[in-house]
């Protein structure tokens, strides 16, 4: 919404150092058809501020999903399942799962949108969430 349709890109560049993102690689963010880290470069929703002030790129989707187009030194520090001290799993069992009641996401984008917190967000975000989506998307050990 709003007036404008795009944010100013120029100002953050995905990986941290400034270095390119692995182009090859998707954003396995819950969509049909992921982006690749490019796309995701161009995309408003990757501008949208995590835990911080509107205008910062250090704490936005876009920087925080970086580990995913293997920046250097940028490290997943949060997942829904607990495998790995809570950090990324291959997949949920229950993909397409809707939960209506509660945010009517996707398991996929639950998995996706919690890889999005740094370790020290990590605890604290999955907790406002107020379901262990971990169980109820069927993280590996969860049964």
């Amino acid at each position: 919404g709003g007036c404008c349709q795009f944010p100013p890109y120029e100002l953050c560049d995905m990986c941290p150092d400034g270095t390119e993102p692995n182009n090859d690689k998707k954003i396995p963010t819950g969509a049909v058809t992921p982006p690749s880290c490019k796309e995701f470069e161009f995309d408003t929703f990757a501008y949208n501020p995590i835990d911080g002030e509107l205008g910062s790129c250090s704490d936005i989707f876009l920087r925080n999903a970086a580990f995913y187009c293997d920046c250097p030194g940028a490290e997943q520090g949060c997942g829904i399942c607990p495998e790995s001290g809570g950090v990324m799993f291959p997949e949920p069992t229950k993909l397409s799962l809707r939960d209506n009641l509660l945010r009517n996401e996707s398991c996929r984008t639950m998995v996706f949108s919690s890889s999005l917190y740094s370790k020290d967000q990590c605890t604290s975000s999955l907790a406002a969430f107020g379901v262990d989506y971990g169980a109820f998307c069927g993280c590996p050990g969860t049964a």
